[in-house]
């Protein structure tokens, strides 16, 4: 009897041990602890919409941050707020220096296109002027005096020559007015009347022309059809220097 008590009373004790021991780290469980989360916000946050107003929403803060401390005026942003879902924390300043930016802008647009135009308008003129006074330079002026039978020829507004002429006579008067050179010729033959010789002829006005003539005891007085009769060398010098100078620089006055 004494051995089973014994047996009985070493058998009790071990169980309580057993029992009443603390667990090892080892065999400790995993207590989780399980937060539920509204599944709409989880989705929201999860999605691209959501990545993409964070990613304006930093954008515009850096955009704000370079409009308050600007490096140059041209930095100014450029926000499209029609793509925003939210009204975004925009400083008072804003549109006022927004404002302040496109003025600056417009008013570079009108510096710009004035210097440019003062420039095309100084460009012209030089030209003008240049065309001027090579025009002035080379200019020759043909001044024939019905009344005197004399033409008196300018280069540069300087009297060179002062020859006798003859004009037309009663019934073939010379055309008066100004008029330019149109046409000239070494040696031209005139088929009104019966293929008179007319050498160094420079027709102003239709067949009407000066050029040379042989009949020298009539120059100072009216005997020609029309046309100005000069001495042929007289006639010569001034076909070249016609010829020199220019038709479109040549000018004739018939008064």
């Amino acid at each position: 009897m004494k051995w089973v008590s014994i047996i009985f009373i070493i058998g009790t004790i071990s169980t309580f041990l057993y029992f009443n021991q603390k667990p090892s780290k080892k065999q400790s469980p995993k207590i989780v602890q399980n937060i539920k989360i509204d599944d709409d916000i989880s989705e929201f946050y999860k999605s691209k919409e959501f990545k993409n107003i964070a990613i304006e929403t930093k954008s515009l803060e850096d955009e704000i941050e370079r409009l308050i401390n600007p490096k140059s005026k041209i930095e100014i942003p450029k926000i499209d707020f029609v793509s925003f879902t939210f009204k975004p924390n925009i400083p008072i300043n804003y549109l006022s220096k927004l404002r302040e930016y496109k003025n600056y802008k417009k008013t570079i647009k009108k510096k710009t296109i004035k210097k440019i135009s003062k420039k095309i308008d100084i460009i012209i003129k030089k030209k003008i002027v240049k065309k001027r006074n090579i025009i002035n330079k080379n200019s020759l002026k043909l001044s024939v005096d019905i009344l005197s039978q004399r033409l008196k020829v300018y280069k540069n507004n300087k009297l060179l020559h002062n020859w006798k002429i003859s004009t037309g006579k009663r019934g073939y008067s010379t055309p008066r007015g100004k008029y330019k050179p149109q046409l000239m010729q070494k040696m031209h033959y005139s088929r009104k009347y019966n293929n008179a010789p007319m050498p160094y002829s420079i027709f102003f006005r239709g067949g009407y022309a000066f050029h040379g003539t042989k009949a020298t005891r009539r120059l100072g007085r009216v005997a020609s059809h029309g046309c100005i009769r000069l001495r042929t060398s007289n006639a010569k010098k001034l076909f070249y220097l016609v010829k020199q100078v220019g038709k479109n620089n040549a000018f004739v006055h018939i008064y």
